[in-house]
């Protein structure tokens, strides 16, 4: 049963990196002319351990301006805002599991310090 927890923790510790990476990707090239920003979505890893988080890049394109030479260009659809929000909750998210398999730990060195 705790292999299990461990390995729940681990897969919620990945989504988060992954989501932190994402967003720090999006946030460093809001200022590229047609960047698309990515999003993350997590799904219910196999027979509901875990999670598996996947990267979508949404077909949206980025609002568009008249550029110094008169041309138009398209800009980066990048939300600085929402990759803010994202950020801190891959932080929480992190931490959360984290503190899971911190715990499912101390139990199993204490189930195994009372068999001994």
């Amino acid at each position: 049963m705790l292999s299990a927890v461990f390995g729940i923790a681990r897969s919620g510790m990945e989504a988060a990196v992954t989501r932190l990476s994402v967003a720090a990707n999006n946030i460093s090239n809001m200022n590229t002319d047609g960047f698309k920003a990515a999003l993350t979505m997590d799904v219910e890893g196999p027979a509901g351990l875990g999670v598996r988080t996947t990267i979508v890049v949404p077909p949206q394109p980025g609002p568009v301006a008249l550029g110094e030479d008169g041309r138009t260009r398209t800009l980066s659809n990048t939300d600085l805002a929402g990759d803010s929000v994202q950020i801190i909750l891959a932080q929480r998210s992190y931490e959360a599991n984290l503190k899971a398999f911190q715990t499912a730990d101390q139990l199993q060195e204490a189930t195994l310090s009372l068999m001994a």
